[in-house]
């Protein structure tokens, strides 16, 4: 699949697509200083939406950063844990397009 032969097969396509387009890069510190306030509420909308594609997290009561495809991050204090979880494997449930770090 990683060889560059082209192919019409769409599957094995976008497989390759998302083997070549490389680990998403953590949140940085700066980021995280930077980022925006946003209620549970609107966090779980971003996460239905498909626009979150970082997670940073210690542990979710205390905060959660979410990076988005617009590079902006977004912080929020999670009032369901269980629900964070639900939700990132409902809208990712392969784990490809929402990296999560748990330190």
């Amino acid at each position: 699949m990683r060889d560059k032969l082209p192919t019409s097969d769409p599957v094995i396509s976008e497989a390759r697509f998302l083997l070549d387009r490389g680990q998403i890069e953590d949140i940085s510190g700066d980021e995280m200083r930077r980022a925006i306030s946003i209620t549970w509420s609107q966090a779980r909308r971003l996460l239905l939406l498909g626009t979150v594609t970082r997670l940073y997290t210690k542990y979710p009561a205390e905060g959660l950063y979410l990076g988005t495809r617009s590079k902006k991050v977004y912080f929020t204090k999670v009032t369901q844990p269980d629900d964070l979880w639900d939700l990132t494997k409902l809208v990712d449930p392969c784990g490809v397009y929402i990296s999560i770090v748990e330190p």
